[in-house]
This record gives C-alpha cells, sequence and structure tokens, in this order.
C-alpha cells in the first residue's frame, strides 16, 4: 500500500509516487480538490483538474505515467514546469495571486491553450500575469476585490448599461470610474459589479 503522501497510477503495474507540491492524496489519487484557508480560519473547498499523462524520466530514459495539473480555480495562476529542458511533474501547483492583484479568471494548461501559466512560483508569485488593483478597491490576493471607501459596486445590468454607454446609470448620482481592463463577460467579480464613486 502507498503511503497518505502519495498516489498510484496501476496498483498492478505502477509504483507508488510522491504527491505533487499542489496536490492532496490519499495513497491511491491525487484529489480534485485545493483547500482555501479564508480570512476567519475556515476552509474552502475548491475545484482543480489533475490529468495523468505519460511523462519521459529525463534520467533513466523511461517512460511513466504522472498526474500532472491542468486547471487552478479563479485567483490563482497554474504553475507548471513545462521548459523543454526543464520538466517538474512534482512542482505543478496553484499559486493565488498575490495581494494588490487579483484574477476572475479559471487558469487553464491545454496542449494548444494555456491561461495564465507559470513556469515557477517564483514567477507566479510577483503577481505579473494578475490584474493589478484598481484605483477605488482593495485587493487581498486571489479573486477578492472589494471597493474602497466612497466607492461601491453597482447592480450588473447597471454596470453593463452604462459601461456600454460611457454614461452614469439612470437615476444616479454616480460616475464610473474607468476600467481598462473590463470584460463583463468573464465569470467573477468584473461581470457582477463594476467600480463607481460618488460624482460630489
Amino acid at each position: 500500500a502507498c503511503l497518505a503522501a502519495q498516489y498510484i497510477i496501476d496498483p498492478d503495474q505502477s509504483k507508488c509516487l510522491d504527491c505533487p507540491t499542489g496536490g492532496i492524496c490519499n495513497g491511491s489519487d491525487v484529489q480534485e480538490f485545493l483547500l482555501e484557508v479564508q480570512g476567519d480560519g475556515s476552509e474552502l473547498n475548491l475545484t482543480v483538474l489533475w490529468e495523468i499523462i505519460p511523462f519521459n524520466v529525463v534520467a533513466s530514459n523511461t517512460e511513466e505515467d504522472r498526474a500532472r495539473l491542468i486547471e487552478c480555480p479563479a485567483g490563482y495562476l497554474l504553475v507548471r514546469g513545462d521548459l523543454l529542458d526543464d520538466l517538474r511533474p512534482q512542482d505543478d501547483q496553484c499559486a493565488m495571486c498575490p495581494a494588490t492583484f487579483y484574477s476572475v479568471q479559471i487558469a487553464s494548461w491545454f496542449e494548444l491553450n494555456q491561461t495564465l501559466v507559470s513556469n515557477t512560483l517564483a514567477e507566479a508569485l510577483t503577481g505579473d500575469k494578475c490584474v493589478p488593483c484598481e484605483a477605488g478597491a482593495v485587493c487581498a490576493g486571489g479573486r477578492s476585490v472589494e471597493p474602497k471607501p466612497g466607492f461601491y459596486s453597482a447592480p450588473v445590468a447597471e454596470a453593463r448599461r452604462a459601461w456600454s454607454t460611457r454614461t452614469r446609470p439612470e437615476s444616479s448620482p454616480w460616475e464610473q470610474q474607468p476600467h481598462s481592463n473590463l470584460d463583463v463577460g468573464v465569470l467573477g467579480w468584473w461581470s457582477t459589479g463594476a467600480l463607481w464613486q460618488s460624482s460630489s
């Protein structure tokens, strides 16, 4: 039997493998979730996706199946060492966008379409692939975006109408604070509101 911090591809043919850095293993599988610690100390269960794929072990010139990370939840970058001369499946993990940055997109790795993927944890922690926090917002990291005092989040229909017409909402004394990267079609904070500030 494998240890709790390991997984196995095929109990009849495979050996026990150490759990990837960003994985949660139970002795048989890499579990498809991560636990995000909240401000009150509670844990939120978020979905991640792993895929079993052939991996060439350069040292022994053999091919083995390994679990590779292919999707992280919004607010995270997908760290996957996949340079041709530096394959590191053991280091696969989801890295939260640091404070003063955020992301509302799911990070994913597919051969022809990679979104929010970093090659190393150090690269991910710079936040350069996350969205910088806008003026008028407080970003604690991950997908957290909260309005500063004097700002508020407008209802989605109102925000979309005002953004599309570049006018203030009907029956409202508020003016929009422009956001150059706004995409109201993306699931997440920006699809449910926009930052507004009193015009007075």
